[in-house]
């Protein structure tokens, strides 16, 4: 269990963030994902184009790791749309370095009273867990607590 990923850690807000198993967990098969996103600590997932998968399998393996899915996408149109997640820029991985002050932006959604989802969008530099460690610095930190 991992406190930094839940919405109330020792009384402090924060965003929520889901794991994004196209990107993330890719040490492992897609079926594979849920479980290892959960043993993260994320209760939350998205994924892009699951129409690999029965339906019924997707919920099993939601369901099965107490797993909420709170977005996957439809057929893709126009890729140039943009993007709704967080990732380093320009390289795409962890939201700790870049070009992105996302300790402000963390804050920030706290300050308006964000309650969504934040998804992980980012291609880990190595394996999904050993990359994790931003929650800590960033995600606790910008509402002050510590894990």
């Amino acid at each position: 269990y991992n406190p930094a990923l839940t919405r109330s850690l020792k009384g402090f807000a924060m965003p929520r963030f889901a794991a994004n198993l196209t990107m993330m967990f890719n040490e492992v098969a897609f079926p594979l994902r849920f479980e290892a996103a959960a043993k993260a600590g994320f209760s939350a997932v998205e994924f892009l184009f699951p129409y690999d998968y029965a339906p019924a399998d997707v919920a099993g393996r939601l369901a099965g790791n107490g797993l909420c899915n709170v977005l996957f996408n439809m057929p893709p149109g126009d890729w140039a749309a943009g993007e709704r997640g967080i990732a380093s820029l320009p390289e795409r991985n962890e939201p700790d370095d870049g070009e992105v002050n996302y300790r402000y932006l963390f804050r920030l959604l706290d300050e308006l009273g964000y309650a969504g989802w934040v998804g992980c969008e980012y291609r880990p530099r190595g394996k999904t867990v050993d990359g994790l460690g931003w929650l800590k610095t960033l995600a606790c930190g910008a509402s002050g607590s510590s894990v």
